[in-house]
């Protein structure tokens, strides 16, 4: 084989590669530059090949090589510069990491293609490319806020909160309310002026016959008595126990108070969440509105920046048909 005709970066018949040539692959100072580089490989028995490795790596390992050659029994391009200087490159052909050099590429064309398209467009249009730019970002932005109003569940259809529990717990409540304030005036008041009178005690069966009229059962089960309720693990006291005959006698719960049977201290009310929402939406929806005004400003200059841009491109082709037919 005539090594003369080969190019010099490809391998002589030593198996050596030209050092200075793998560093000014590496070191490319064109603004265009693959981030893969591939090397054609002629070895000694004719076969050519071209490893593919990448850019960074091989700027790398040139830094302080002061050879470099390919090992064909290994596969792999060795570049030594010393004892601290020695590095095997793997090349992309046959591995795992031939994977990668389709997306770095492909990502690379894309850039390059961007770069021409740039390059040949009006200064008009290149402002107007980055004010679209700029109405992307704060469109993502807008599709970010996800701001829904607080609606009172009873105060929408069913159909449109199916399998929504706190219709019917909220529905169910605003049942019961003359139930409550019957409990409060038959039962509620006057335990508490027994309570607090001569007797210092309420008169129990009369009272939870009156509850059994207002409920319409026959008698209050032994299971929701004073006497059972209060003495639980965690129970109510007494006075707890008559002032809410809605919730242990008739089993009924605010639906805003929930939260607050778990944890007194630091359980949020369904009150103050709908409070919390109602704020939120408010803040999102001003925040929606401030987005959507600067969208449309920045619709309406770059609408205004292409029209004076077509008409001033208009303008000079008319001057240069002017100039030609004069001439």
């Amino acid at each position: 084989m005539d090594y003369k005709m080969l190019p010099r970066y490809q391998m002589t018949f030593e198996g050596r590669l030209m050092i200075a040539r793998m560093r000014e692959l590496a070191n490319d100072p064109r603004p265009a530059r693959s981030p893969i580089i591939g090397i054609p490989i002629s070895l000694a028995d004719g076969t050519r090949v071209c490893i593919k490795v990448r850019r960074d790596l091989l700027q790398a390992a040139c830094e302080l090589a002061e050879s470099a050659h390919w090992d064909a029994t290994a596969n792999r391009l060795v570049l030594n510069g010393g004892k601290r200087s020695c590095y095997k490159l793997i090349p992309m052909n046959e591995t795992y990491a031939s994977n990668g050099i389709r997306i770095p590429l492909a990502a690379w064309a894309e850039a390059q293609r961007k770069r021409a398209i740039a390059k040949s467009a009006s200064p008009g249009e290149r402002k107007a490319k980055r004010i679209e730019h700029e109405i992307g970002v704060l469109e993502r932005k807008l599709d970010k806020i996800h701001a829904r109003r607080p609606v009172n569940p009873i105060c929408q259809a069913p159909r449109e909160i199916v399998g929504y529990w706190g219709r019917d717990t909220e529905l169910a409540w605003c049942k019961g309310k003359r139930v409550r304030r019957m409990l409060a005036r038959k039962f509620t008041a006057p335990a508490l002026a027994q309570y607090r009178g001569v007797l210092l005690r309420p008169k129990w069966k009369e009272l939870y016959a009156q509850a059994a009229l207002i409920l319409g059962v026959e008698e209050i089960p032994e299971y929701d008595r004073h006497s059972r309720v209060t003495r639980l693990t965690r129970g109510p006291s007494e006075l707890e126990y008559i002032r809410h005959p809605e919730k242990y006698l008739a089993r009924m719960s605010k639906p805003w108070t929930r939260g607050r049977d778990r944890d007194q201290s630091e359980a949020e009310t369904e009150v103050e969440a709908m409070r919390r929402q109602r704020k939120e939406y408010l803040e999102d929806m001003s925040m929606r509105r401030a987005i959507e005004t600067q969208i449309e400003n920045l619709q309406e200059v770059r609408r205004t920046m292409l029209e004076a841009d077509s008409d001033s491109r208009a303008a000079q082709l008319h001057a240069r048909v002017a100039e030609h037919t004069e001439w």
